[in-house]
């Protein structure tokens, strides 16, 4: 099973994925970078969904930390509302960001987004996966 980490301090995202995700990812809320860092090795996620305004650290410098852990981790960025300017930041700090999602989240969308990334997170490990079924998702 694919895995996918979270982090983000809003209760009604870590609902989202659980909803929209749980029967298909391992899925690995936390609430802030701290914990993040304190869980990335050990879960090992396929893809990272970040907010990019955490409370205790900015969300490109919790990015650069990660990618010390595991490189070519793909990161989609989340943010509460279009902030440009942070978005701005993250991309410059943070090094390549996958994607963008603004709240509220789409589970079609994220869904997409998620196939998407964990197909390049394999592609750039060189690792290869296979799938029980060719209709499921990634």
């Amino acid at each position: 099973m694919h895995r996918v980490m979270v982090i983000d301090p809003d209760p009604s995202t870590e609902a989202f994925f659980k909803v929209w995700f749980g029967d298909d990812y391992d899925i690995d809320v936390v609430q802030n970078g701290k914990m993040a860092l304190a869980h990335v090795a050990r879960f090992q996620p396929d893809v990272v969904f970040i907010e990019i305004l955490l409370p205790d650290m900015p969300g490109w410098l919790l990015v650069q930390e990660m990618r010390k852990q595991i490189p070519n981790l793909p990161v989609v960025a989340i943010a509460a509302n279009e902030s440009w300017e942070d978005a701005r930041k993250m991309r410059i700090e943070a090094g390549p960001i996958l994607f963008y999602a603004v709240k509220p989240l789409n589970g079609p969308e994220i869904k997409k987004l998620l196939c998407v990334a964990v197909a390049l997170r394999y592609r750039h490990s060189g690792l290869v996966f296979s799938r029980k079924n060719k209709d499921q998702s990634p």
